[in-house]
Formats: structure tokens, sequence, C-alpha cells
């Protein structure tokens, strides 16, 4: 929101929750606009007046996040009128599929049943457009968005189940149910990318690890692939990751390292059992804070007292990728990856052309301190930001 101006009316909507109070009305819309509801009325573009606008006003090189509007807050039908300049909008779908739109200059957007419901809609954040293969700065740019309220408590489209960004979906499936399908699930099938790709240890994690006293013990909790267990030859290193094929890789590769496949809610290890504790992409999968919490409280416990904890999750604001909300499903799409590592249907074991998703929830700064805190008694050693993550670095306080 750093690069726009955001006025509301009718009612205020939260960018940290995503969602609407009904019961905090904060004025009618406003009277000039009458006209433009007027024409939506007479031409039935949606079968009921809007009663919620957000006005927002656009530096050139702002953007607007990849993200669907959430389903249990607004009815089917949302309007966008640009004015002042045009810009180019970015709609993809789950499975793959992108189309750029040109929003001209006075023109209106109508969102509707997939539209609204599935595709995706962003804007790059960059200071010109290619519009009929010309280069067009963009000036400031002024959106008026038009919704309506939704009076019942729960979602009722036809795509919750062919979609999983129906916020009303999420809620009736436990956590577990949904971080089965959306991490266990796909990381399962998608372990022959795992097991010919080679990822290069992170500079920042490489040198803490080289740093360790000689003997020290090492958990990898989210291991993949096993791309930190050489790191420090020093080291004794213990690891598991919630996919088995994944887990098996990084066993094949690294017979001597003890490595099993379990999930980080439920950590097979003796409290008090390691030195130096390494959770790096994994507390991001997990849907629920209390799940968080649970699995921040679990690596505590099998860290001794006086050792050290590493912790990355994604960041909300990546640069040139930001998130407009901390819940997450983005797509892997097999066939682009795979291509790229000359991995053949007999290979994957599978067809190419699917389509996966995962699910984050991506983190402030704030969140994860937060949640650092909420976690057990620990001292905050270091921390910071690198590639595209946040990261913390703990250690559990002696007793």
């Amino acid at each position: 929101l750093s690069q726009r101006f955001v006025q509301h009316f009718g009612y205020e909507y939260n960018y940290l929750t995503n969602d609407v109070d009904n019961n905090k009305k904060i004025g009618p819309l406003p009277p000039f606009l009458n006209t433009v509801l007027d024409k939506i009325k007479q031409k039935n573009i949606i079968p009921y007046l809007p009663d919620q606008l957000t006005i927002n006003k656009y530096k050139p090189g702002a953007g607007i996040p990849e993200h669907v509007d959430t389903h249990s807050v607004f009815e089917d039908g949302l309007l966008s009128l640009s004015l002042q300049s045009s810009v180019i909008m970015e709609m993809r779908h789950p499975d793959g599929k992108h189309m750029p739109i040109l929003l001209n200059r006075r023109s209106l957007l109508v969102l509707t049943d997939e539209a609204r419901y599935i595709w995706s809609h962003s804007i790059a954040p960059r200071k010109n457009d290619y519009i009929d293969n010309v280069l067009v700065p963009r000036d400031t740019r002024i959106s008026l968005t038009f919704r309506k309220i939704r009076n019942e408590v729960d979602c009722s489209c036809k795509f919750f189940k062919r979609t999983w960004q129906c916020d009303s979906w999420l809620k009736r499936h436990d956590a577990t149910r949904v971080e089965q399908k959306f991490v266990y699930d796909v990381y399962d099938a998608l372990y022959p990318y795992f097991e010919l790709k080679y990822y290069s240890p992170w500079e920042h994690i490489a040198t803490l690890l080289k740093s360790l006293p000689h003997g020290s013990t090492l958990c990898d909790v989210g291991c993949g692939n096993g791309r930190y267990f050489d790191v420090n030859p020093s080291l004794n290193v213990y690891a598991l990751d919630a996919s088995s094929p994944i887990a098996r890789i990084a066993k094949g590769r690294y017979p001597r390292t003890q490595v099993l496949a379990a999930n980080v809610l439920n950590l097979p290890w003796r409290s008090n059992t390691f030195d130096f504790i390494l959770c790096v992409c994994v507390i991001h999968h997990l849907q629920t804070e209390e799940h968080r919490l649970r699995a921040m409280q679990e690596l505590f416990r099998i860290t001794k007292q006086g050792g050290k904890l590493l912790v990355y999750v994604w960041a909300m604001d990546q640069g040139k990728r930001q998130f407009k909300q901390k819940g997450n499903f983005l797509p892997w799409d097999t066939k682009t990856k795979y291509q790229k590592l000359k991995i053949n249907k007999t290979k994957a074991n599978r067809p190419l052309l699917e389509t996966y998703s995962r699910f984050y929830h991506v983190f402030t700064e704030h969140d994860l301190m937060d949640l650092v805190n909420r976690s057990g008694p620990v001292v905050i050693k270091d921390r910071g930001y690198n590639r595209s993550c946040w990261w913390v670095l703990l250690e559990k306080n002696k007793v």
C-alpha cells in the first residue's frame, strides 16, 4: 500500500485480514457516482447494486499483488473502473493459463463467475507497458472498485470443489486435510524433480553451519534432497522430510545420514537432543496459526538448552513478487519444470501436463517475531531477510 492512496466507502476493507466487518458501515457511496451506479443497474451488468467502493490512486510504477478477492466477503461480480491511465492486468488460472488484459482509461472491468472465483488478477509493478507492440509509459491511475457485501456467513459459489481459493471451503476442512492435499501429496508427486535437481546451499546458511564446533549434532527439519548434509563434514547430521519419496532421495545420496520421513508437528526425537536445528522453508506450508505454533514448539523441544535454531519462512513482500494475502495456493507446472531438467514421462511416472498447487502462508517480519515470542524461552541472536525469506537465529535459554 506504500505506492498508492486508498479510500473506502460503504464498508472498510481490512487488507491484513482480507475481510470486511458487516456491522461497521462507514457511510453511503459518494453521490457523484450515482450516474455510474444508474448505468450499472440499467445495463444489468450485475444483478444488484454495489454497496462497497474502494478508490485507489496508483503512482507510475505501482502494482497490485496477485490475488483472488475473498470468496465469503463479496458477492459474485466485481467491477473496476479505470481513470486517467491505461494499464495491463495479468489474469492467471490455477492450471497455469495466463491472459494479459488491457484496461483502457475510462473502461469498466467486470469479473464474474470463473473470473471472479478462480482466476487471480494482478498488475506488475513497472513504469511502462507494451500496448500494441509499443512501449507506453504509465501515468497516475485511479481505479474505482465496486463490490457487494455478502450477507451470508459462507460463500455458496459453485467452484468450491474445483478451487482451493474458496475460504469457506477451507474452513469446512480441517488444516490437516488441507496440508495433506496441498503440501504433502504435492511433494510426494514431485519427487522426480527433487531427485534430479541440484540445489546449492544458501551462503548464509552454509556459513553458519561451517562455524559450528566439531562434532556438533545438527538436525535438518525439512531436509529436501539433503543439500546441507555435507556443508560441514565434522557435524553429526540427522534429518527428516514430510515426503517419504524425497526422504528416500536424501538417504540415497547420503547413506550415513539418518533420514526419516516424519511431520514437523510431531518430531520423532527426545527433548533437548540437538546442538543446532535447521528449518528452512517448512513452517510457511502450515495452514493454521495453531499448527505453526506447534511446529515452533516442537523445534524448541528437541533443541538442547543453549543450542541454536535457524528458521526461514517466505516473506509477504519479496520485492518483485508481493502477496496481498497471507494464505496462498501457488501453481507448480510439471511440464515446464520437468522439461528444464529433461525429465520425460517415463522418469516422472506420471503425466507431465498436470499443474499442482502448494499452500504457502507468507510472513511479515512482525508475524515471525510474534510466532517466536509465543513459542518458548528463547533469545533472538540475529534476524534478517535473505532469498525472499525472513529468517531468525534463536538460542534456547538454559534453565
